[in-house]
């Protein structure tokens, strides 16, 4: 155990990498508002369901990063990366907020897309790692709480009469956002991780309903262990035994 131990990574060892990893992402942020620019191309998670300029979904998970280099660097008394990183947070949630606020949500991008006004189930996933770990809050917890509400109304309640989980996208109209695949589905993962988001905020009755619907469709309709990583509102399901769910 002691032989073991010692090969164990500290902070001190991941440094320089993460250090130099923000430094390179952070050249994504060509206006130097202190949030990343997507260019219309897969180049996050939802790969078919492109972003342009600034999105809830990439800035928050930046704003994430960027509390826990802050955090990093002052524990390793890296006092220069630390204002540094710091400044970047900072820059970061303005304009976040700035851009991408839209009276009771966050907008799934700032770029005038077809996409660009809809709501997003996943719009605040750094915010629920930044929870999940201890960061704390990297926007209002007001503003949080009524996003989370309006996912609920919305992307839940709106969508198969409540009873699928979160569908990936919807429009401020109350229609589902078919502008892409992605869009258009239900992904397992996202819910269940939505509805832990809604859980630890107090939400618990928005969470337990959000949960809710993709148990149903997974243990009632007989996929259990094929859980899926996605479907839509006709039944249609991909990726069947993928791990990501």
């Amino acid at each position: 155990l002691t032989a073991a131990s010692s090969f164990a990574p500290t902070s001190r060892d991941a440094w320089p990498t993460l250090d130099g990893l923000m430094t390179r992402l952070s050249a994504r942020d060509r206006d130097l508002d202190g949030l990343p620019e997507h260019d219309g191309f897969p180049d996050q998670t939802y790969d078919t369901w492109p972003m342009h300029g600034p999105s809830a979904y990439g800035g928050s998970l930046w704003l994430g990063a960027l509390a826990a280099m802050e955090r990093m660097a002052g524990e390793l008394g890296e006092t220069d990366a630390a204002r540094r990183w710091t400044g970047w947070f900072e820059r970061g949630q303005i304009a976040f907020d700035r851009r991408l606020w839209r009276h009771d949500h966050y907008a799934y991008d700032d770029g005038g897309a077809v996409s660009s006004d809809s709501v997003m189930a996943d719009q605040l996933a750094g915010q629920w790692y930044a929870d999940a770990t201890g960061l704390g809050d990297l926007l209002p917890q007001d503003r949080v709480e009524t996003a989370l509400r309006t996912i609920h109304r919305l992307n839940v309640r709106s969508f198969a009469g409540g009873r699928m989980g979160a569908v990936n996208g919807m429009r401020p109209d109350g229609t589902v956002d078919h502008s892409s695949e992605q869009s258009a589905e239900v992904w397992v993962g996202t819910t269940y991780a939505l509805a832990a988001f809604m859980l630890g905020r107090g939400l618990t009755d928005e969470g337990w309903d959000t949960a809710r619907g993709t148990v149903a469709v997974t243990y009632e309709r007989g996929l259990w262990f094929r859980t899926p990583e996605a479907y839509d509102e006709a039944g249609n399901f991909r990726a069947s035994l993928y791990v990501r769910p």
